[in-house]
């Protein structure tokens, strides 16, 4: 995977794919029908954890793609955590010309795309292109609908909106690993979104899913059907509620959202 990473595939651009299915715009987007969750007892509020942000620097037009946490803030509306790299060095150009960053969050793809994501590059290195490398093949890329990115054609779902020039507002705090509270929480960016692109039968994919109960671990909320019905049954046969002050330790939990996961990475109908 070293050798690898070290390629590069070029992308192909498509006009259009299977996350173009559904497309809404301006009042008609809401995330918090998204099932966003909360992941530890502490957290402050549900987060959108498996997105991939797609930025550009300003000047150069190079694409980075990167991870962010994305805090729910309101139906247009989230925090995020840019931390020092490649997009945080994209932020600070446009803030500079008092403009809003464009960023596209795609969230579910190939597990080889998220895994380019997570390689450390140069800056300006499209991570897109070392995830073509992975499996010998371009990532289909389609043009966003509002703003001048690209995302891959075959996600499950993409917001398209701008991190705000100047405004910072509380963001945090998010269990990391196994619960822990390390760095991040404070004055962040903040992100205001108006388009919502995704799948006709789009999957929410989450990376984090320890919670009080784990029907939120399978990605379901009243109301929302991002999963199809025979899925969603299954998920819901499997919930089971657990005191909060126990979500940690308690195995019925982590035996609960184990079966769902294998449940969700089957095959579709």
């Amino acid at each position: 995977m070293t050798a690898l990473s070290e390629q590069r595939v070029p992308v192909e651009m498509v006009a259009t794919g299977p996350v173009r299915a559904i497309i809404k715009k301006g009042d008609e987007v809401d995330l918090t029908r998204l099932p966003a969750h909360q992941s530890g007892v502490r957290d402050g509020g549900p987060f959108i954890t498996a997105g991939l942000a797609v930025t550009k620097d300003p000047d150069a037009g190079t694409r980075n793609l990167s991870f962010h946490r994305l805090m729910l803030k309101g139906p247009r509306k989230t925090g995020a955590l840019l931390y020092p790299r490649h997009a945080h060095t994209n932020y600070p150009k446009y803030e500079a010309r008092g403009e809003p960053m464009p960023i596209a969050v795609f969230i579910g793809h190939h597990p080889l795309v998220y895994m380019a994501a997570a390689t450390t590059g140069p800056y300006g290195m499209d991570e897109f292109e070392v995830a073509g490398a992975y499996p010998g093949q371009p990532v289909r890329l389609v043009k966003c609908e509002t703003v001048d990115l690209e995302v891959p054609a075959d996600a499950e779902i993409v917001l398209e909106g701008h991190v705000l020039p100047r405004v910072r507002e509380e963001e945090g705090p998010f269990a990391e690993f196994q619960d822990h509270y390390v760095v991040g929480s404070g004055k962040n960016p903040v992100v205001e979104y108006q388009a919502l692109t995704m799948r006709s039968d789009p999957i929410f994919k989450a990376i984090q899913f320890v919670t009080h109960n784990a029907l939120e671990a399978a990605y379901l909320a009243d109301g929302i059907h991002l999963l199809t019905p025979r899925r969603a049954r299954l998920a819901r046969s499997m919930a089971v509620d657990v005191p909060r002050d126990r979500e940690m330790e308690d195995p019925r939990v982590v035996a609960t959202a184990r079966g769902v996961v294998r449940a969700l990475e089957a095959p579709r109908a």
